[in-house]
């Protein structure tokens, strides 16, 4: 800055390094957007704090554990430990059953 400036203007800033001088360049605007950004980087902030630490309690979730045993039935069966609409869903997102080919003799 001090290349863009002729030495009388220089005079008229005062600041204290060169660290400081770029703080008088900003405008009212500027330095709004910038508190703005950094309240809602410490807010988000604190709201994740908030919920690891409300995670945390939580025993992890593990979905095969909820989901019933089908091995012992066959394809398509239904298993008694289900629901109705559990199974139906589970019908549902059934892959189409493997034909075999049949042999020629």
């Amino acid at each position: 800055l001090k290349t863009l400036l002729p030495p009388s203007v220089q005079s008229l800033l005062s600041y204290e390094s060169h660290e400081s001088l770029p703080v008088l360049c900003y405008s009212k605007m500027c330095q709004q957007k910038i508190n703005k950004g950094e309240q809602s980087a410490r807010s988000s902030i604190q709201w994740l704090k908030q919920m690891e630490l409300s995670m945390k309690g939580r025993p992890l979730h593990n979905a095969m554990a909820d989901r019933p045993q089908l091995s012992s039935f066959g394809y398509g069966q239904f298993d008694p430990r289900m629901t109705e609409c559990q199974f139906k869903s589970y019908l549902r997102s059934l892959p189409p059953p493997k034909v075999e080919p049949k042999s020629s003799d």
